[in-house]
């Protein structure tokens, strides 16, 4: 299991995503970016990363290849992206913006493999309340999100109005527990396994010299979906290319 998360490198304004391995404990950066995240999300399915700022929407492959620049709006227009959330089952991205107490709904479908062109649909004036946390979470054609009084509150995507659903209270984030929200891929009745077996160093072989070689290994034999992808890194190539 990979768990993403922000980091902040304070001493120059530089942050950034990256990704721990629950089972080894291993941390690598996935993206360098510029502006603070107040909103992150994973499509586990087709291995995509989306991300808000206060002004724009990007996503990435999981290693942060393939970055897309989804909507991005100008310091000085009053408006602010407020929180993000995904439908997996559907493959859609939600995103509000706000324009004072103005909220407006944006959607589109989720990337896949090869896909760069992200075609964004504006709901206007969607809503009229205000957001207090960067909490929104999609399920059966309803968004919840936390409002300005702290209240968890939910509305149909395609209806203009909301409703307070909660008891009073200063709710600071919730979870929707339900199993639907993270569906098994097609053809599997069971959750496959996708995190790799370590590649032991005794699989590895070098055929070749110097100038024209071959690096082979043994792949894990216990992946059932998905693409398993490799980073080989090299010190001595490294060095030899700096020299």
């Amino acid at each position: 299991m990979i768990l993403f998360a922000l980091a902040a490198a304070t001493w120059h304004w530089l942050l950034q995503i990256y990704r721990t391995s629950l089972r080894t404990h291993s941390t690598e950066t996935v993206k360098d970016i510029t502006y603070l995240v107040n909103d992150l999300a994973v499509d586990s399915v087709n291995a995509f990363l989306y991300w808000s700022t206060g002004y724009s929407v990007e996503s990435s492959r999981l290693n942060g290849q393939d970055h897309v620049i989804i909507q991005n709006l100008t310091f000085f227009s009053n408006l602010q992206v407020v929180a993000l959330t995904l439908n997996i089952i559907d493959g859609q991205i939600y995103w509000l913006v706000k324009n004072g107490l103005h909220i407006t709904m944006y959607h589109a479908n989720t990337r896949i493999e090869g896909t760069f062109d992200v075609k964004v649909t504006e709901h206007a004036s969607w809503g009229y309340t205000e957001i207090s946390q960067h909490a929104l979470i999609f399920l059966c054609n309803r968004l919840f999100w936390i409002n300005g009084q702290k209240y968890i509150t939910v509305q149909e995507v395609n209806q203009s109005s909301c409703t307070p659903i909660s008891q009073p209270a200063e709710f600071t984030g919730f979870v929707l527990g339900l199993n639907a929200l993270k569906p098994l891929p097609d053809n599997f009745s069971y959750v496959p396994e996708v995190t790799p077996d370590i590649i032991l160093s005794s699989s590895f072989e070098i055929r070749g010299n110097y100038s024209d070689f071959i690096i082979q290994w043994m792949e894990p034999s216990n992946i059932e979906y998905g693409t398993l992808f490799y980073c080989v890194e090299s010190t001595v190539l490294q060095e030899l290319v700096y020299c």
